[in-house]
């Protein structure tokens, strides 16, 4: 009952990891992408908000309820225990507000804030860690963004695997060399040398190289042409924000099969039955 309430730290935690789990598993990627980039396609924020929110609205139902209430009698051991300086559930509310909003960590102090003015602090600290995180996969997905809310594509693509494969791409969970070289056995390739191996331009194999530029690719490029923004002067996220959301899934997946073929050929290996 109220788990989100009495829950502590340690049990949040675990539930974060089932969340994240299962929002990867839903969106078809790797465990091992960052979480951050999984809860951003889906505009969710980590289920900590969630639970402090419900903490600090049962605060102050507390506060305002009848005095013959056994509940005002648990309040006011609370404030009890907090004046004596021991640990108790009204300290570590009062305190999580207190590092999320900068303010006195006193029951008052707390209960004159709005919950939602709380709330929003602490999900505009969580997005700001992880923006200025100096994450190269970070910086590339926050390209594609025009705010922080559930991507409509996830819907509207009824199409599970393509769903999927424009989630995978989106969120750096590929095979281009960008990504596959940061993973090489004998340690990452350093980025300047993650060069296309398809084409003779010499260039680093990113998502714009993939998408707009790679002469491997372009007969699968002609054909999309006059349906996507891939004209000289557009760029892979002019394509990630092409209102067909069914149109781009198809090109990605066409791209990226015929790639894996090109690849297949390079290194020898038989092409699949």
């Amino acid at each position: 009952y109220a788990c989100e309430i009495w829950a502590g730290e340690a049990a949040a935690g675990k539930l974060e990891v089932i969340h994240n789990q299962f929002l990867k598993m839903t969106a078809g990627l790797s465990q091992n992408v960052n979480s951050y980039l999984a809860l951003a396609e889906f505009g969710r924020y980590p289920m900590y908000c969630h639970q402090w929110q419900q903490k600090l609205r049962y605060m102050h139902r507390l506060s305002d309820i009848e005095p013959d209430r056994l509940l005002h009698s648990a309040m006011h051991e609370q404030q009890s225990l907090l004046d004596k300086g021991k640990k108790c559930w009204l300290q570590s509310t009062l305190a999580w507000v207190s590092k999320t909003v900068s303010v006195e960590a006193k029951t008052q102090a707390v209960l004159d804030l709005p919950v939602t003015s709380i709330v929003a602090s602490a999900q505009a600290s969580y997005l700001q860690a992880h923006q200025q995180s100096g994450s190269s996969r970070i910086r590339t997905y926050e390209s594609l963004r025009h705010g922080y809310e559930y991507e409509p594509y996830l819907s509207e693509i009824t199409h599970m695997q393509l769903r999927k494969t424009l989630t995978r791409f989106r969120c750096s969970n590929h095979s281009l060399g960008i990504e596959a070289e940061r993973k090489a056995k004998g340690g990452p390739v350093p980025y300047y040398s993650r060069r296309c191996v398809m084409c003779s331009l010499d260039a680093i194999e990113d998502e714009d190289h993939f998408v707009c530029v790679c002469p491997a690719l372009q007969g699968v490029r002609d054909k999309y042409r006059n349906r996507l923004p891939l004209g000289p002067t557009n760029t892979w996220v002019d394509v990630m924000h092409s209102q067909d959301h069914n149109l781009t899934a198809k090109y990605i997946a066409e791209c990226l099969s015929l790639r894996q073929t090109l690849m297949n050929r390079l290194m020898g290996h038989p092409a699949p039955q």
